[in-house]
């Protein structure tokens, strides 16, 4: 090589993008899965079905990526699957510019899966960490008397109902006036959640009124928290407390002999909590990567 060709080096070439198609369940006929995927063609069918519009293919080939409405929301969106080497960077920068001009998103999420597997890439697309969360553990004695424990340790005296699918509209407004908005559950999440055979919800009422929830899943001699709501207006009064005894003793009449949760790191208040009811902080700890496309609601 000579010093001209050092000193004047050759432009990179950046090649087109290819064309990139939505996704449909007619273009999905001719795709084929890469045996790692989560999906099969009927399951993915089905996918599709209930989020359109959120994943694109190269219109030659086999390269794609699986997007949905995160938790149900049409103002967050999340890539679940990428299957794609040449042209990962394309997909991905498609994705993310034709969301971006979607008005009602607000929000752009990528699993940690995808994240691990090509970090650069997305943080050069303007990812970044938005929340970690943790996991707590403990084990559960075979008998709890929660009301002798309530009014041993003075929590306040609540009354609590057993909520159904019936029961969506209330439980959903005490659900966003708990948790802020990145968390907040959609009604066809919710519904969906507590339709499951396993899941119990406990509205918490005061004087009759709805101030918060509680609901956890049972599985073979294990249950695990799934949610404990309390209305900001009234929290830090031990309202909270009050729910997780409830929620603590119903799990142990129902045969659980341990429980685990999950809840962000910088929740310091929620896990004082469940440090005073003898929960620990496990080893695993979960990423959250997003890119906000517009001011969040806090």
């Amino acid at each position: 090589m000579g010093i001209d060709n050092i000193a004047n080096p050759q432009p990179t070439i950046k090649e087109p993008r290819p064309d990139i198609e939505v996704l449909t369940l007619q273009t999905l006929r001719d795709l084929r899965l890469p045996w790692l995927s989560k999906f099969d063609h009927a399951s993915l069918a089905g996918y599709i079905s209930e989020n359109p519009g959120l994943s694109l293919r190269v219109s030659t080939g086999n390269e794609y990526i699986l997007g949905e409405k995160w938790r149900g929301r049409t103002d967050i969106a999340n890539i679940v699957e990428i299957a794609a080497r040449r042209n990962k960077r394309a997909l991905v920068e498609e994705w993310v510019e034709r969301l971006s001009r979607d008005k009602g998103v607000a929000l752009l999420l990528v699993n940690q899966e995808a994240w691990h597997e090509d970090s650069r890439l997305f943080e050069q697309l303007g990812f970044s960490l938005i929340e970690k969360i943790i996991f707590l553990e403990r084990g559960l004695p075979s008998h709890f008397d929660w009301q002798a424990y309530s009014a041993e340790q003075g929590l306040p005296v609540l009354s609590f109902e057993r909520a159904t699918v019936a029961d969506v509209d209330p439980l959903l407004l005490v659900d966003h006036q708990s948790f802020p908005w990145l968390w907040w559950n959609s009604r066809d999440e919710l519904g969906t959640y507590m339709s499951m055979p396993d899941v119990h919800v406990f509205l918490a009422k005061l004087a009759n009124e709805p101030i918060g929830y509680a609901s956890f899943t049972m599985y073979s001699g294990w249950a695990h928290l799934d949610r404990l709501a309390v209305e900001q207006g009234v929290q830090g009064r031990g309202y909270g407390a009050a729910q997780l005894a409830h929620a603590l003793g119903t799990m142990i009449v129902l045969g659980a002999r341990s429980v685990s949760l999950s809840t962000q790191e910088h929740n310091t208040q929620s896990q004082r909590l469940y440090s005073r009811f003898g929960f620990r902080i496990g080893r695993d700890a979960m990423g959250l990567y997003g890119r906000a496309l517009r001011e969040l609601m806090t």
